[in-house]
């Protein structure tokens, strides 16, 4: 199972695409207000209109709206504010996939990069003359700590940063958390010793290094921290049958904020004036805008993690090769670090749904990872399990012998040499390029640009140049 996880992960991505396509951006607009107490400058935006959610779909309505706030005789009063105090929790310590996912949006790093990276802290840095292994082993899908650790951080915590740092009870991530396919081998990933912080040992780091260390270390320390409390407040504005909407977020205790925020969201901390229900502020300008609903985005390598994990597809130490396999193979390409599928990337996922249907399901490496679960923990025999899969997996096999088409993907592009039609062909290292249908008679090639264009390769001639290099004159040189 593991060894075709990459045919569904190039389903997910050719099934992005096809949505991609197939998406019709639909206009509508927004209203914000600059309102004004006393010197205090602050922004609303239109919420609703007579208690319902207002929707504007054009141009037109949208100017209708603006001449009826621009109205000088309306009223903007403040008809209700509300404070909610909330708390952020903490994550949990990575796990491959988050740390994947986190290296990724916060570092820019690949998946592939960040193993590579991951690996070499495991395995050790050179420390005053001895190799040390400043994190624990990076491929796991559990979030369990052990004692030790959690006891190092406790007094880490409490000694850098106080006792209120470090909350009542310990946190604990793994009630809850284990799925079914979560093997508890190994811990989290977490720096293996607490005192060993980043800038401590940045000198002996390179700078990729030391940036993963630093995530991995923050991650884990800000995972044993008090929760952040944050104190909300949501102001109302009307405005005639129109309802504007503000509001800001502080933060009263940073808890585990001090060290890492593992939201890529920062807290609105945008200033408002104090406003009590009553109050009339001052419009100062309304402010239409126009806006296009956006097709949903290409997997990045983070989000086809994270993808991948819901649907439970792969283990943890297949995620990076599964990757880099479907870019080796030509299948899929990085467009802007979004992942794209190649022309073959896109035909050989539809061959593969059409005639082996039940491989390509989301749901068969799930049941295949339950099945093998169930072999070690002695629930099931082996042989049987392999019978029940192959007996019918050889049939399909046979059946795409002798019925799946071979598909020749033609190209817009017409041979230089015979006028026949050029087809997309894949070299064995996985490049693409142009051949001529007329092969074996016409073998004509063209390399293929980034942009699936044909480029011109300049031909050899054996006619020599006229304009021959010929010595000057005495004379001349005088």
């Amino acid at each position: 199972a593991a060894s075709d996880v990459y045919k569904r992960q190039l389903r997910m991505i050719c099934e992005r695409e096809d949505e991609i396509d197939a998406f019709v951006p639909v206009e509508y607009w927004s209203i914000s207000a600059d309102l004004k107490k006393g010197n205090t400058l602050f922004s609303a935006e239109l919420s609703k209109y007579k208690d319902k959610k207002i929707e504007i779909k054009n141009e037109a309505e949208a100017q209708k709206i603006v001449d009826e706030l621009n109205d000088k005789n309306l009223k903007y009063e403040v008809t209700k504010v509300a404070y909610r105090d909330t708390q952020r929790k903490p994550s949990a310590p990575f796990i491959t996939s988050t740390l994947q996912r986190e290296a990724s949006s916060k570092l820019g790093y690949g998946v592939s990069k960040t193993m590579q990276i991951a690996q070499k802290l495991y395995e050790g840095i050179e420390i005053d003359g001895e190799p040390v292994g400043l994190i624990t082993y990076m491929r796991t899908d559990s979030v369990r700590v052990s004692d030790d650790a959690v006891a190092a951080a406790k007094d880490f915590i409490v000694n850098d940063f106080g006792d209120k740092y470090y909350p009542e009870i310990p946190n604990n991530y793994v009630k809850g958390a284990k799925g079914k396919n979560v093997q508890d081998a190994h811990e989290a990933i977490r720096p293996s010793y607490i005192d060993k912080t980043p800038d401590s040992i940045k000198q002996y780091l390179t700078s990729e290094q030391y940036r993963l260390y630093k995530l991995i270390w923050a991650r884990f320390i800000s995972s044993q921290m008090s929760n952040a409390k944050i104190k909300n407040t949501s102001v109302d504005i009307e405005a005639g049958d129109y309802l504007f909407k503000t509001g800001t977020s502080k933060i009263m205790f940073d808890g585990f904020l001090k060290v890492y925020n593992e939201s890529d969201d920062e807290l609105d901390q945008s200033k408002i004036p104090d406003l009590a229900q009553g109050d009339v502020v001052k419009l100062q300008k309304i402010n239409p805008k126009q806006h296009f609903t956006q097709p949903p985005p290409r997997f990045t390598e983070a989000s086809l993690v994270k993808n991948l994990e819901e649907h439970g597809i792969g283990r943890p130490s297949t995620y990076a090769p599964i990757i880099s396999k479907i870019q080796q193979k030509g299948y899929v390409e990085k467009l802007e670090k979004a992942l794209a599928p190649t022309i073959l990337g896109r035909t050989l996922c539809k061959q593969l749904i059409q005639y082996f249907t039940d491989i390509m399901d989301y749901k068969f490496t799930a049941q295949m990872e339950t099945k093998l679960d169930d072999i070690a923990d002695e629930k099931a025999v082996w042989v049987e399990v392999l019978k029940d899969f192959y007996d019918p997996f050889i049939g399909v096999v046979t059946s795409a012998k002798d019925k799946m088409p071979k598909v020749l993907i033609e190209s817009e592009e017409v041979c230089p040499k015979c006028g026949k039609k050029m087809i997309v062909r894949t070299s064995r290292f996985g490049t693409q390029f142009l051949g001529c249908s007329g092969y074996p008679e016409c073998k004509t090639m063209l390399p293929l640009s980034k942009d699936g264009k044909a480029v011109q390769v300049d031909e050899k001639s054996d006619e020599k140049c006229c304009l021959l290099y010929t010595s000057p004159s005495p004379r001349d040189r005088s």
